[in-house]
């Protein structure tokens, strides 16, 4: 895949370190997660966006639109996703998106 290629030719031999350092990582609630989750990133995030410019748009609006708890894209760019802690800011978020990016799939469930 393209993404794939992109994100060798930027990251190289990082990736492996990165896998490493998961190994010993203990997450004992939700908040555990959110709080490790804000100190990462997905390492395709810029080779992705490199290849399209609507993740970096849409990540851009739920963070300046919608204010979640925490956005980002799923694996190589298909999915970008927020999570909320209240179920009111979730139902604004989904207006929002859906009044910016009205031919995009714009879902919402609980975790």
């Amino acid at each position: 895949s393209k993404v794939f290629k992109t994100f060798d030719a930027l990251e190289g031999a990082n990736a492996s370190e990165k896998i490493e350092n998961l190994k010993n990582l203990k997450l004992n609630n939700f908040d555990d997660l959110i709080n490790f989750l804000a100190t990462t990133k997905n390492d395709l995030l810029d080779a992705s966006v490199s290849l399209n410019k609507n993740i970096a748009n849409i990540l851009a609006s739920l963070n300046s639109y919608t204010n979640p708890t925490l956005a980002r894209m799923t694996g190589s760019g298909s999915t970008c996703f927020a999570i909320y802690n209240k179920v009111s800011d979730l139902q604004m978020a989904k207006k929002t998106m859906k009044a910016l990016y009205p031919k995009a799939w714009v879902v919402s469930s609980r975790l």
